[in-house]
């Protein structure tokens, strides 16, 4: 059943504006011009033209009709590893996903101490980047908390801080202009050793080529700045404690690029790729 659905997608898509699978004569009476417009496949994610239109149209659509006139942030959850075979075998169990991910946030909204309920909207995905199994829940949140009467109020920012890598930066960066135009007291920390962090330590461990996964990236720190941030590119201890007192001392949307060294894989990329647990 897979293999027929995929084939089906795969020859609508091909068929995809041409004209000779079907079209539409529009003429306008007053000018007396027209033109052919050949049939779209309307297929969502494979076909990218299609996928963009229902993209911008779905969004345009919930926008207006159900999204209130409050700021809203986004949330993605993950599934480890190790657990999506079970997810693969049994998609049901996504359903149940969203609900153990909607009772997670009411309960972290309810424990910010007012009394609401949030405004949630979740849908799953079920591949990544590399096309692969990889379910995950997207959350698009009101930033707040909504009462019986109609009525709502914002559970208000407190200081937070992200680590991660600059690939996942760089993957995400309109996400800092966000925090800067909300005034997210946010700090960011990249880990940057300029490589796809995966793909880099997958090829040294099996000893291929690695220069395919190292990426050159800019003074992230500076880019946060170019954003209306605070920002700063540090390459010792010190120069990341002092970003970081900095942003103790006022917090803000602040971006910290913290280079450092290839050669020392995370642990879990030891356990994973190199069979170490050191």
């Amino acid at each position: 059943m897979q293999r027929l659905l995929e084939e089906r997608v795969i020859d609508r898509f091909l068929k995809c504006g041409d004209p000779h699978h079907g079209f539409a004569r529009i003429y306008c009476p007053e000018c007396r011009h027209d033109y052919l417009l050949p049939f779209s496949c309307k297929a969502r994610y494979f076909c990218p033209s299609c996928h963009q239109k229902r993209v911008l149209a779905d969004g345009d659509w919930v926008e207006a009709n159900v999204l209130a006139p409050v700021p809203h942030r986004q949330y993605v959850f993950t599934v480890p590893r190790m657990l999506r075979p079970i997810f693969s075998r049994r998609r049901g169990l996504l359903g149940e996903l969203c609900h153990i991910v909607e009772r997670l946030l009411i309960q972290a909204y309810v424990g910010a101490g007012v009394q609401g309920r949030p405004g949630l909207i979740l849908f799953v995905q079920t591949f990544g980047a590399l096309v692969t199994f990889n379910p995950h829940i997207h959350v698009l949140a009101a930033d707040g908390l909504f009462r019986g009467d109609g009525g709502g109020r914002r559970t208000g920012y407190k200081p937070a801080v992200l680590v991660d890598g600059d690939a996942s930066v760089m993957m995400h960066l309109a996400e800092f202009e966000t925090a800067v135009r909300y005034g997210m007291p946010l700090l960011v920390v990249v880990m940057n050793n300029q490589a796809l962090g995966a793909e880099y330590y997958k090829l040294d461990a099996h000893q291929m080529d690695v220069k395919p996964s190292m990426i050159t990236t800019p003074d992230l720190g500076g880019v946060g700045v170019a954003m209306g941030g605070r920002g700063r590119l540090a390459r010792t201890i010190d120069e990341l404690r002092a970003g970081v007192a900095e942003f103790v001392a006022k917090p803000g949307p602040t971006m910290i690029d913290l280079r450092i060294s290839r050669t020392v894989p995370s642990v879990p990329y030891r356990r994973i790729h190199y069979g170490r647990d050191e």
